[in-house]
């Protein structure tokens, strides 16, 4: 019975050591995509508790670790491009090197450190100088995405009266044509595909390539989708012929029970001129 009761007694101990515990720095998370490309990056947020943060706290010309706690880190599904250097896909851990009005925030290889105290420059694979941008107070340290849009964003980085930018591109172009090719590859639905390839195109201003696509959907098979795009991409051209299509797409959206692509092909169609 004593062994037994020693057991559980270390059991108890055991279960109450492996309980977590808050952090005075709060772990955070954000996800951003930026066109077809997933940006996370995970840090931890100390607050700046009436001391002097840049400087003092966080010494200049020193490695930090971008946060407390463990280095900050970021995963990209795609690579991003920085100032003309390309940040491969995959988990690096995120430093900088801050200076009063810079800072070198650097990208590492080595993401399971605590801390900085094993940074290692040889494991950098990039690295950007940011300018310091005054900013109004901000207690608990942040990182964020601004100025997101199809192919390009900024991570933000803001903490007391500090803010500082790294803008980044992300080919979106590449990526999609690259499913282009494995949907086509894979050989299935094409009508729908190449269709969906040919609407890219138009949208991007590349007509030529937008109509050889088209050409190549209406071949695998006619539909309201792929007639009502070669309507809509004739309609300068052609105002009664592009018209005369328009209603067969809408006849055959009627037929496949689409009854609201009828209505919308009609309307789209009345308003050309």
């Amino acid at each position: 019975m004593k062994y037994l009761a020693l057991i559980l007694g270390l059991l108890c101990i055991s279960q109450s050591w492996s309980q977590q515990l808050p952090r005075k720095s709060s772990f955070s998370e954000v996800t951003q995509r930026v066109g077809l490309n997933d940006i996370t990056i995970a840090y931890s947020r100390p607050n700046v508790n009436n001391r002097v943060i840049f400087g003092e706290l966080v010494p200049y010309g020193e490695v930090w670790r971008l946060g407390a706690n463990q280095p900050t880190k970021i995963r990209i599904k795609e690579a991003i491009v920085i100032n003309g250097q390309t940040l491969d896909t995959g988990y690096y851990a995120m430093f900088a090197v801050p200076e009063k009005n810079f800072w070198t925030v650097v990208f590492n290889t080595d993401t399971e450190q605590w801390g900085s105290n094993s940074y290692d420059e040889k494991k950098n694979v990039l690295s950007y100088q940011a300018a310091v941008n005054s900013n109004e107070h901000i207690e608990s340290f942040s990182i964020s995405f601004e100025s997101v849009n199809e192919s390009s964003a900024v991570i933000a980085m803001e903490w007391a009266n500090v803010k500082v930018l790294v803008p980044f591109t992300t080919d979106t172009k590449a990526i999609v044509e690259r499913g282009f090719d494995e949907s086509i590859a894979k050989g299935e639905d094409l009508g729908r595909v190449y269709f969906n390839i040919a609407d890219y195109y138009n949208d991007e201003g590349e007509i030529e390539k937008a109509k050889s696509f088209l050409e190549k959907s209406l071949a695998v098979e006619t539909s309201y989708y792929n007639l009502f795009l070669k309507a809509d991409m004739m309609k300068s051209e052609d105002l009664k012929g592009a018209n005369k299509l328009a209603e067969e797409a809408a006849v055959l959206a009627e037929k496949a029970k689409k009854e609201n692509w009828a209505g919308y092909i009609r309307r789209k169609a009345g308003e050309w001129k």
